[in-house]
C-alpha cells in the first residue's frame, strides 16, 4: 500500500465495515439452529417436532439460493452499496420479527420469515465481491475477499459460543434473534453514510488513493511485462479497446476504467454485450462446475462429520461438540492465509494471475479429495479429526482461487457472476446432505448406533459400506471439480492475453540489446514497448 497518505486508507475502512456486516449476517443465519435445539429453545417451548424444524431450517436456504443470482445482477447493475445496505437491513428486520412471528403465527409463519431472511442475505456476498472488484487494486483482492469471508466464519464461531449462554440467561431464546438484529440495524445507517459503490463516488477518499486504485484496479498485463511499473505504460489509461478474439482495434471506445465513471445502471445494449461475453467464456462454465463440486463436498463434511464421529467412531458428545467448532476455526485461518498468499504470489513473486488461481484451486479441491478418501481407512478419532481439519483448511484456499476468477475476468459483472456461482453452489450444498441421508438412512446407521446394547454385524457392515460410499463420492466430486478447472479454467480471452504477454516479455528479455536497432533503447527484463502493447478487451 505505497499509495497511503492517511491511515487507514478508505478502502480498508470499507472492507472492515463489510467484514463486520458478514459477522452480523452469519450470526442471523446460524442462530436459529441453536435456538431450535436448545433445552430451553423455541422448539421445546412451542412444541415443534423434527419435521417442522427441518422445514424451518431449509426455508432459509431456498430463499438464499434464489436471491444469489438476482442479487448479484442487482449489485452489478445498480450498485453494490445499496444492495449490501438492503441485504443487511432486510435480514436484520426479518431476524427481529422471527420470535414474534414464531409465537403468534407458528411454524408456517416462521418458515415465511426465514425464507425472507434468506432472500435478503442472498445478495450480500455477491455485492461484497462486486465491491472487491470496484475498490481493490488487483494485487489486494484476495486479501480483501478472504477477510470478508472470514468474517462469516467468525460470526458462526461466535454465535455457537455465545448463543447457549444467552438462552440460559433471563433474556432466553428470543434474545438470540434480537441482539444480532440490533447490531445489523445499527450498522445500516453507518454504511449508508460511509459506504460507496465505487471510489469515484466516495467523497472522503484521498485523491492519491483514488488515483492508485484507478491505476491498478484492472489487470491488463502481467506484472512481469512491466505494466504498471514506473516508466512503463499501462493499458488502463489507453484510449483504445480491441477485441482479443478478433485482434481488431475498436477506436473511440471507453476503457474499462472509464466505464466506471458512468452511472452504475447499464443500458440494455451494454447489458446484452456483457452477458454475451460472460456466457461465451469456457472459464466461466468451468468455475460454475467447480463451485457445484466444492459446495457438495463441503456441506457433506460440515453436516455429517459430527454424525460420523459419533456413530461410526463412537466419540463422546463432548469430543463431537468440539469438532463442530475446530473446523470453522481452521477454515477462518485458512482463508486469511490463502488470501494473503495469493496476493503475495502475484505482487511480490511475479506469478501469473491465472497460474495463481489454478494453484489455489488445486489446493482447495485436490487436497480435500485425498483426505476424504482416506477417512474410511482409519478407525482412530484423532486421525479422522486431523484429516477433517486438513480438508477444511485446504478448502478455504478457494477464496484466492475460484472466487477470484470472477473479478479477474468479469470485473463490472462480478456480483452477477459470483451470484450465479454461489447460487449453483447452494444447489450442490443441498444435494450433499440429501444424498448422505438416503445412504445412511437406508443402511439403518442411526438406529443401530442409538441402540448400542444390541449390535448387528450385518447392520454394522452396511453402515461401514454406506459411509465409504459417502466419502468416496465426496472425494471424487472434489477431484473432478479440481481437475476440470485445471484444464478449462484458463480458457478465457483475459487469461489468454496474459499468457501471450508473458511469452512476448520472456522472448524480449532473452533478445540481444541491439534487437530494437540503433535508435531504440535496450530491452530490459520485464519491460514492454508501448507500440507493442496488447490492446484492451472489449468492455462487458
Amino acid at each position: 500500500m505505497d499509495d497511503i497518505k492517511i491511515w487507514p486508507p478508505t478502502r480498508v475502512r470499507i472492507f472492515m465495515m463489510m467484514t463486520s456486516a458478514a459477522v452480523i449476517v452469519y450470526s442471523q443465519r446460524v442462530n436459529i439452529s441453536i435456538a431450535l435445539d436448545s433445552d430451553r429453545g423455541m422448539a421445546k417451548e412451542l412444541n415443534w417436532d423434527d419435521h417442522s424444524k427441518g422445514h424451518i431450517l431449509s426455508s432459509f436456504l431456498f430463499g438464499y439460493a434464489v436471491m444469489n443470482i438476482c442479487g448479484g445482477y442487482l449489485a452489478s447493475a445498480y450498485g453494490a452499496h445499496r444492495v449490501a445496505l438492503t441485504a443487511v437491513c432486510g435480514s436484520s428486520v426479518m431476524s427481529a420479527l422471527t420470535p414474534i412471528v414464531a409465537k403468534h403465527l407458528g411454524v408456517w409463519g416462521t418458515i415465511v420469515v426465514r425464507f425472507c431472511c434468506g432472500l435478503a442475505q442472498g445478495s450480500f456476498f455477491p455485492s461484497s465481491f462486486q465491491l472487491v472488484a470496484e475498490w481493490m487494486p488487483h494485487a489486494e483482492r484476495g486479501t480483501a475477499a478472504s477477510v470478508v469471508s472470514a468474517g462469516g466464519t467468525l460470526g458462526t464461531v461466535l454465535t455457537w459460543a455465545l448463543c447457549p449462554l444467552v438462552i440460559k440467561s433471563a433474556m432466553a431464546w428470543p434474545a438470540t434473534f434480537y441482539l444480532p438484529a440490533g447490531l445489523g440495524l445499527l450498522w445500516t445507517p453507518l454504511w449508508y453514510v460511509y459506504g460507496a459503490t465505487r471510489p469515484e463516488l466516495c467523497t472522503s477518499i484521498h485523491p492519491s488513493e483514488l488515483a492508485y486504485i484507478k491505476q491498478h484496479r484492472r489487470y491488463q498485463h502481467d506484472p512481469n511485462s512491466g505494466a504498471g511499473k514506473p516508466g512503463c505504460p499501462t493499458v488502463s489509461n489507453d484510449s483504445t479497446i480491441a477485441s482479443s478474439i478478433q485482434g481488431n482495434t475498436v477506436s473511440n471506445a471507453p476503457s474499462l476504467v472509464d466505464e466506471l465513471d458512468v452511472p452504475a445502471k447499464r443500458t440494455a445494449q451494454h447489458t446484452t454485450a456483457g452477458l454475451g461475453r460472460i456466457f461465451s467464456s469456457i472459464a466461466f462454465y468451468s468455475a460454475l462446475m467447480e463451485s457445484l463440486c466444492t459446495q457438495y463436498g463441503f456441506y457433506v463434511l460440515l453436516t455429517f462429520m459430527p454424525q460420523y464421529m459419533e456413530y461410526q467412531l463412537h466419540c463422546s458428545l463432548q469430543i463431537t461438540g468440539l469438532l463442530s467448532v475446530v473446523p470453522n476455526v481452521i477454515d477462518l485461518i485458512g482463508k486469511l492465509v490463502a488470501g494473503y498468499l495469493g496476493d503475495t504470489m502475484i505482487s511480490s513473486w511475479g506469478v501469473a494471475t491465472y497460474t495463481t488461481r489454478k494453484v489455489m484451486s488445486a489446493i482447495a479441491m485436490l487436497v480435500p479429495a485425498v483426505t476424504l478418501a482416506l477417512v474410511p481407512h482409519t478407525r482412530s478419532p484423532a486421525v479422522a479429526a486431523l484429516l477433517f481439519s486438513l480438508c477444511m483448511g485446504a478448502n478455504a484456499f478457494g477464496i484466492a482461487g475460484l472466487d477470484m476468477v470472477f473479478p479477474d475476468l468479469f470485473a463490472e459483472y462480478t456480483g452477477f457472476t459470483y451470484g450465479v456461482s454461489n447460487g449453483l453452489g447452494a444447489v450442490g450444498g443441498a444435494l450433499g446432505p440429501i444424498t448422505v441421508g438416503q445412504l445412511t438412512g437406508n443402511a439403518g446407521c442411526n438406529e443401530s448406533a442409538a441402540n448400542s446394547t444390541v449390535v448387528q454385524p450385518a447392520t454394522t457392515t452396511r453402515c461401514t459400506a454406506a459411509w465409504e460410499v459417502v466419502f468416496y463420492a465426496a472425494a471424487a466430486t472434489y477431484a473432478f471439480g479440481g481437475l476440470q478447472f485445471l484444464i478449462f479454467g484458463g480458457m478465457d480471452p483475459v487469461y489468454n492475453t496474459q499468457r501471450q504477454d508473458r511469452r512476448r516479455s520472456r522472448r524480449k528479455s532473452r533478445a540481444p540489446h541491439g534487437h530494437h536497432g540503433a535508435t531504440g533503447p535496450p530491452m530490459t527484463p520485464g519491460s514492454i514497448d508501448a507500440s507493442e502493447q496488447r490492446p484492451l478487451l472489449p468492455p462487458l
